[in-house]
């Protein structure tokens, strides 16, 4: 709760000492309440990153497990087809070898028939060269016969008259002898013909023979290769058999993880939904803290709160005077101060402005990590504004901080101690040089940046515009928003908790932004 104080307040001076004593303690126990819930806050944050990088970590499993599951589907369905494939060659080698059987008898069956023929072919062969051996035996008996012819016609012209009909059977024997040899002659050339023609045939024959042989041997090694193809893809089938039904069972397990993920998964998203809701009662009870804060400042009491309290309006005062002095000398407008425009620090010459507040002869060309802004007034004002704030903490050394931030939780300077050298680390750097950047600690210092504006401007976005702002609030300053102010308990990204007070801050009657001061709470109980 944002609070306005009363322009006269009670002291608890004046409260007798057991009532002072309670408003002490109760003090007390919004402290330690505050510090609760800060730390609380930051647990649930831890919480919420674990739950978030778990949440991530499931879905990324459930996604690889999907892809699992999708590429064990493929090797299922690939084993399958080829278990299918080993079937369909174990048959068909199994046709084949029964076709090659087949093949492999008609070879051999075609063999035995050459054989007999080949053998058949050689007994007539034989038996032609017996009928040449007869024609040569006639050939002699015929020119024998022959030679007696001319023997009896020479015996027969001996005889004379006497021997003319001797003379006439020898002619007739001779004519006859004569026909024979012809006939035999004739009978020879024909017997020549058919040996000479047998002669290729036979020579076929055995080739084919030969051929035959060696179908029947190459046969016998093809039915031995179908018989151990078979024998293979039989095996190969079964194997494959085996194969699917692993897969299958893969794909079961790889389904039950799946829903076992997703069940994670869903649990995850309800603890995740719980701690959101313990985040949000965590800052109802954040708010309840403020609006004791708020009830606290009512009175003028001697802790740290109300002197801290005292010194933001001091400082918001001293500072308003800084701005509206560089205004009034012309060295800026007050549109200048209030755009709410930034430019990164980052190149040689843009990094090299700030040496005159720190050593950046580490910082690298890129710019700051965080990243530093300069704005079109902050070079007149930082020194001066250092120097205040500086003083603060000098007259309340208890204050870990106090500066001075803009509507979106701009720092255009910070006190000296937070103004270190740049050392390249980025550890050391982050915590002891914060000048010149944005503080979006979970929100809180935006929050505090724009103390008693309305909730459409607290929830405007952290880099906001001024228009932004104008379109949704009124920003000139009025007498019932000087005294309000807000209390809040955090977490830094430095992981430390603080408790930071914020007043408004005016320049020229219009809203720059806040003073925020800050102090460890655990340190100070």
């Amino acid at each position: 709760m944002e609070v306005a104080e009363k322009e006269t307040k009670p002291s608890t001076a004046a409260l007798p000492s057991e009532v002072a004593e309670t408003f002490h303690a109760l003090q007390q126990v919004i402290t330690r309440a505050a510090i609760g819930a800060a730390r609380t806050a930051q647990r649930l944050e831890r919480i919420g990153q674990q739950f978030a990088e778990a949440r991530a970590g499931v879905e990324a499993s459930a996604r690889a497990m999907q892809q699992i599951r999708q590429r064990v589907e493929a090797v299922a369905e690939s084993a399958r087809s080829t278990a299918d494939v080993a079937h369909q060659v174990a048959r068909l080698t199994e046709e084949g070898r029964q076709q090659s059987d087949a093949s492999q008898e008609a070879v051999k069956h075609l063999e035995q028939q050459v054989v007999a023929v080949m053998e058949r072919l050689e007994r007539l062969v034989a038996q032609v060269q017996g009928i040449t051996q007869i024609s040569d035996v006639i050939d002699r008996i015929a020119w024998k016969t022959k030679l007696l012819a001319f023997n009896a016609g020479i015996e027969a012209a001996r005889a004379g008259h006497e021997g003319q009909g001797f003379s006439v059977l020898a002619n007739e024997i001779k004519s006859l002898s004569e026909d024979t040899a012809l006939q035999t002659r004739q009978i020879r050339a024909l017997i020549n013909d058919l040996v000479k023609e047998l002669q290729p045939v036979e020579e076929a024959i055995r080739q084919s023979q030969e051929l035959l042989h060696t179908t029947v041997e190459q046969s016998d090694r093809l039915e031995a290769a179908l018989q151990r193809i078979h024998e293979l893809a039989g095996q190969a089938a079964q194997h494959m058999d085996r194969v699917v039904t692993t897969v299958d069972a893969q794909l079961q397990d790889a389904e039950a993880v799946g829903a076992t993920l997703q069940q994670a998964l869903a649990a995850v998203g309800h603890v995740d939904k719980e701690a959101e809701h313990i985040a949000r009662d965590t800052f109802t009870l954040s708010e309840l803290v403020e609006d004791a804060y708020g009830y606290l400042g009512r009175f003028n009491g001697r802790s740290l709160f109300h002197r801290a309290l005292t010194l933001a309006r001091e400082l918001a005062e001293r500072s308003r005077r800084i701005f509206e002095q560089v205004i009034d000398e012309g060295r800026c407008t007050l549109d200048d101060v209030l755009a709410l425009e930034y430019t990164e620090i980052k190149g040689r010459e843009a990094i090299a402005s700030l040496a005159r507040l720190f050593d950046v002869s580490r910082v690298p060309e890129s710019g700051f990590d965080p990243p530093k802004y300069s704005t079109r007034y902050d070079h007149l004002v930082d020194e001066a504004l250092q120097q205040v704030m500086d003083e603060i903490l000098e007259r309340e050394p208890r204050l870990t901080f106090a500066l001075i931030i803009d509507l979106n939780s701009y720092a255009p300077i910070h006190n000296r101690r937070f103004c270190q050298d740049w050392t390249g680390d980025p550890k050391k750097d982050l915590v002891g040089n914060r000048i010149k950047r944005f503080f979006f600690d979970k929100g809180v210092l935006v929050r505090g940046a724009r103390v008693g504006l309305p909730r459409a401007a607290v929830t405007l976005p952290n880099m906001a515009r001024r228009e932004d702002f104008l379109r949704v609030c009124d920003l000139r300053e009025r007498p019932e928003e000087r005294d309000v102010f807000l209390v809040q308990t955090y977490a830094r990204d430095t992981g430390q908790v603080l408790s930071a007070l914020t007043v408004p801050l005016y320049v020229k009657g219009h809203r720059y932004g806040a003073v925020l001061l800050g102090w460890d709470p655990e340190r100070v109980g």
